[in-house]
This record gives structure tokens, C-alpha cells and sequence, in this order.
């Protein structure tokens, strides 16, 4: 069992959180101080849109649903280049894991 954060909360090796409702804005604070993001206002937003998707449709979005979410949710500007760049990897991939969520299916 992987552990992540200061709040030592159970993941899975990729670092998803095994019970989401062990989640909090603290844990995924650290979570992103430790993958090397900066906790700013837009992420914090970014990150509670994709848990709101997730609540609203039962399943973790995958990367060009997640970004139009995130378009019509917060700003219609967001591209997947710009969240490529932010994320260095999966925007998907990574916003699920700082949300607290499962893995989205068939994300590489």
C-alpha cells in the first residue's frame, strides 16, 4: 500500500487515493507541493470542477471531457496545450489524482 503527503493517506501506486472520502483541500495541497505544482487559486478550481464532474456523472473524466468541463465550468480559454504544460503529463491523470479520484479509464 502507497502512501503519499505529509497526511499519509492510502493510494495506489500511481498515487490515487483509495477512499475518496478520506479526500480533503489540505491533502491535495500537499499532494501538489510534492509532484512539483504550485497550489494557486486555479488549480484549487481546476481540481474541485473535476470532483464536481465526477459527483455529477459517476466517473472519472477522461482528458478532452475533463477539458471542456473545465472550459464551460471556469474558463472557455483552457486548451489542452496549456494544461499539458501545467500538468507534464495527463491533465486527466493528474487532476483525478489531486481530486481524490479514481483513475479515469483508458488513460495512458
Amino acid at each position: 500500500m502507497a502512501q503519499h503527503t505529509q497526511i499519509n493517506l492510502a493510494t495506489t501506486e500511481d498515487g490515487f487515493l483509495k477512499n475518496m472520502d478520506q479526500w480533503s483541500t489540505s491533502w491535495a495541497q500537499a499532494l501538489a507541493l510534492e509532484q512539483g505544482y504550485q497550489w494557486t487559486a486555479t488549480l484549487e478550481a481546476q481540481v474541485i470542477a473535476t470532483r464536481e464532474f465526477y459527483f455529477a456523472y459517476a466517473h472519472s473524466p477522461k482528458t478532452r471531457v475533463l477539458i471542456e468541463h473545465l472550459k464551460q465550468t471556469l474558463d472557455s480559454s483552457i486548451t489542452s496545450v496549456a494544461l499539458q504544460i501545467t500538468f507534464k503529463e495527463n491533465p486527466a491523470l493528474a487532476l483525478c489524482r489531486l481530486a481524490g479520484l479514481p483513475r479515469p479509464k483508458q488513460c495512458f
